[in-house]
C-alpha cells in the first residue's frame, strides 16, 4: 500500500487505484498471515530488550510463563510453554508492574543472602584469623613457658651440679687430708708406692708420733679399704709398739704381694718366731718384687753368716749397690763407704809398691857404685 500514484520501488511496475476488491484481497492477506503467525512456534526472548508492546497499536508484543516467585519466562508469541504445556498468558501492564516488584524482591533477597553469606564468609575468616593468632600467641607462650622451663631446669641442674662439685670437692679436700696424714705420720720412705710428693718417716720419727699415725692410717684405712698403701702404713704403725699385732696385717700384705711389707714381715717371723727360713723367703720374694728394704735385710744375714748367696747377684755388695740405685739412703752410705775403704786400700797398696821400687831402685844404685874386684 503507497499513499500516492507513482511506480514500485523494486520491480518498477505502476501503481494502481485501490478498489474493494483489492482492500478485500489485502484484508485475507493480513488474515492469513496472522493466522500463519498464530501457528508459529514462540521464541524465549529476552524481556530488557523486547518491547511488551506494539507502539502503534498499544496491543501487547510479548507472552510469559511464570515458574515461581519472580521467576518468568518470556515469549514472542501466543502458544504453550514447551516443557510444562502450559498455556503461556499474555503480558499486561499489571502483570509487567508485579513482575519487577518479584524481580526487585528476588534481588533484595539475592543481595541479602549474599550480604549474609559474605557476613558469615567474614565471620569465618575473623575466627580463622582469631584461631590462628590465638594458636601463634599459644605457641609463643609455649615456646616462651617452655624456654623459660629449659633455662630454669638448666640453672637448676648447673646449681645442683655446682653443688655436687663443691661437695666433691670438700669430700676429695677432706679425703686427700684423710690420707695425706697418714702418708705424713706413717709412710715408709722407701716404699715405692709412696705417695711421692712425701719423703716418708724412719722408724724413730714414728715412734715419736705412733698414736697421731695410728688414728689418721685407721681413718684411712677405713675410708679407702682397697687402697694397701694405708693398711700398710697402719702395720707399719702398730709394728713400733705391738709386734704381734702387726704381723697377721703385714701377712695379709704379703699375701697380697704388696713390695714394701715382705720385709715387715719377715723381720717378725725373725724376731718373733725365730723363723729365719720363713724370714729369708720374705726377704727373697720382696728382692723380686724391687723391695730395697728386702735388699739391705738380705745382705744383712749374708753378712752375719745366716744366709749363703744362692747367686753372686745376691751377695752382699750386690745387694747393697742394687738397694742404692733404688735411693736406699743406708745402702747407698755403706756401699759409698765400702767404696772409699777400697780406693784407701788401693791407694795404701800404690804407695807401697812406689816406695818398694825407689828401695829397689837405691839398691840397684848402690850395687851398680860398688868397685869390682
Amino acid at each position: 500500500m503507497f499513499d500516492l500514484m507513482g511506480f514500485h520501488p523494486e520491480s518498477g511496475r505502476e501503481l494502481v487505484p485501490v478498489t474493494p476488491e483489492i482492500v478485500a484481497a489485502w484484508r485475507d492477506q493480513r488474515v492469513a498471515a496472522q493466522q500463519s503467525a498464530a501457528r508459529r512456534v514462540p521464541q524465549r526472548i529476552d524481556p530488557e530488550k523486547f518491547g511488551f508492546f506494539d507502539p502503534i497499536s498499544g496491543s501487547a508484543r510479548v507472552w510469559f510463563w511464570r515458574k515461581g516467585e519472580g521467576e518468568y519466562e518470556f515469549f514472542d508469541a501466543a502458544g504453550f510453554h514447551p516443557l510444562s504445556g502450559e498455556a503461556l498468558r499474555v503480558v499486561s501492564p499489571e502483570s509487567i508492574s508485579q513482575w519487577r516488584s518479584e524481580i526487585e524482591q528476588a534481588r533484595r533477597k539475592r543481595t541479602e543472602a549474599e550480604e549474609l553469606l559474605r557476613q558469615q564468609h567474614q565471620a569465618q575468616a575473623r575466627a580463622a584469623q582469631e584461631a590462628q593468632e590465638r594458636e601463634a600467641r599459644e605457641r609463643a607462650e609455649n615456646a616462651s613457658r617452655e624456654a623459660r622451663e629449659r633455662t630454669e631446669r638448666l640453672e637448676r641442674e648447673r646449681a645442683e651440679r655446682a653443688e655436687r662439685e663443691r661437695f666433691a670437692a670438700m669430700e676429695a679436700l677432706r679425703e686427700s687430708q684423710i690420707g695425706d696424714q697418714c702418708d705424713r705420720l706413717a709412710s715408709n720412705p722407701t716404699d715405692q708406692f709412696r705417695n711421692k710428693t712425701i719423703p716418708g718417716v724412719s722408724y724413730e720419727m714414728l715412734r715419736n708420733a705412733r698414736d697421731a699415725a695410728l688414728e689418721a692410717c685407721a681413718a684411712a684405712v677405713q675410708r679407702f679399704p682397697q687402697t694397701a698403701r694405708f693398711q700398710y702404713q697402719y702395720a707399719r704403725a702398730m709394728q713400733v709398739g705391738n709386734l704381734r699385732e702387726a704381723l697377721p696385717l703385714f701377712q695379709r700384705l704379703a699375701q697380697q704381694r704388696y713390695p714394701s711389707a715382705f720385709d715387715n714381715y719377715g723381720w717378725l717371723q725373725i724376731r718373733i718366731n725365730r723363723d729365719y727360713e720363713e724370714g729369708i723367703r720374705a726377704f727373697r720374694t720382696g728382692i723380686s718384687l724391687g723391695d730395697a728394704d728386702c735388699m739391705v735385710s738380705l745382705a744383712e744375714l749374708v753378712q752375719t753368716g745366716r744366709y749363703e748367696p744362692r747367686s753372686p747377684q745376691e751377695s752382699k755388695w750386690q745387694l747393697l749397690a742394687r738397694a742404692a740405685s733404688l735411693g736406699h739412703q743406708s745402702a747407698g752410705v755403706a756401699v759409698e763407704n765400702e767404696r772409699s775403704k777400697i780406693q784407701q786400700e788401693a791407694a795404701q797398696r800404690q804407695q807401697g809398691d812406689a816406695a818398694a821400687q825407689m828401695m829397689l831402685n837405691v839398691f840397684g844404685n848402690i850395687i851398680g857404685n860398688m868397685p869390682r874386684r
